[in-house]
């Protein structure tokens, strides 16, 4: 589970300003936007092979919370 939690946060780190991507610290706290989520979710897509949609990024808030989801899908 640290690679997905760490190809989440390459990810973000490409999508946002913030300087240091934390896990437990929700994805609209760190800069992503509206603009941003389908951008993101199609590098998920990419990265991981797993498909999610914007109601996941709010319901797995966070990368820690995210990634367990992106497993369980994998």
């Amino acid at each position: 589970m640290e690679e997905i939690k760490a190809v989440l946060a390459e990810i973000l780190q490409d999508l946002v300003d913030e300087a240091e991507i934390s896990e437990d610290v929700g994805f609209f706290d760190m800069g992503i936007s509206s603009i941003t989520i389908p951008i993101f979710i199609q590098k998920i897509k990419e990265e991981l092979g797993v498909g999610c949609d914007e109601a996941d990024i709010f319901n797995y808030p966070n990368i820690e919370e995210l990634a367990e989801y992106v497993k369980l899908r994998q």
